[in-house]
């Protein structure tokens, strides 16, 4: 567009919060899924814009794959019953928070986002910091946040068959899943809230004194 000297300012994630560490055994036992069980989870509210209902295109994948899969979906929304009828063998958690919250997406093997219309998608975030590959729509702010093939999945908008294909393709080798839970951990490392705010003062310092050096040169100038 035209537009001269811009820096690009990224989005944070807590590490402390987000994080494989919170993984619990007892809470994977509690929804029915052992060491070898793959959990497939959505984290976010449960509206019409999500498009949450594409979870249902997902609840044969595992048999395709030979694999033993729960389906968790955390949060809660306008439609949460429409949900819970279409989807009768997912899990709701309903809304989580804190230390809950926590747990609940480190306990998970692959997070699947679907909405489309999202400007940045703050959770694919969150759930790689867990150590979470992730499934999104290649559209809006998962473009710059997903790595196709390393680190999760893209899917076009607007299908049903790309999103079971994707699927299929992050669960089918266990060692695949792995490899891309490691790069999903190791893409956000640097992206604390303490470097990005960093990040921030340093361009603003920058500017500051660019903008003295000019005001110098006109001095001198006049």
């Amino acid at each position: 567009l035209g537009v001269e000297r811009i820096r690009h300012w990224g989005r944070g994630v807590d590490l402390q919060q987000f994080n494989p560490k919170w993984r619990s055994q007892k809470l994977r036992k509690s929804w029915g899924a052992d060491s070898e069980t793959i959990v497939i989870g959505f984290v976010g509210r449960l509206a019409p814009e999500k498009q949450v209902h594409k979870l249902g295109l997902l609840a044969d994948v595992g048999n395709l794959a030979g694999k033993d899969t729960v389906h968790v979906i955390v949060g809660d929304g306008p439609s949460r019953n429409a949900l819970v009828s279409s989807l009768p063998k997912a899990i709701f958690t309903g809304h989580l928070s804190g230390e809950d919250l926590s747990k609940a997406v480190a306990s998970m093997d692959l997070l699947i986002t679907t909405g489309e219309n999202e400007t940045f998608c703050q959770v694919i975030q969150e759930a790689m910091a867990s150590g979470l590959p992730v499934i999104a729509p290649a559209v809006g702010g998962p473009l710059d946040l997903i790595s196709e093939g390393v680190d999760g999945y893209l899917y076009t908008p607007g299908t049903s068959l790309d999103i079971r294909k994707k699927a299929l393709k992050a669960i089918h080798s266990d060692n695949h899943l792995a490899q891309m839970s490691e790069a999903a951990l190791l893409r956000v490392q640097s992206k604390t809230w303490h470097n990005v705010c960093q990040q921030l003062v340093e361009t603003l310092e920058s500017v500051v004194e660019d903008s003295k050096e000019t005001l110098t040169r006109k001095s001198e100038a006049s």
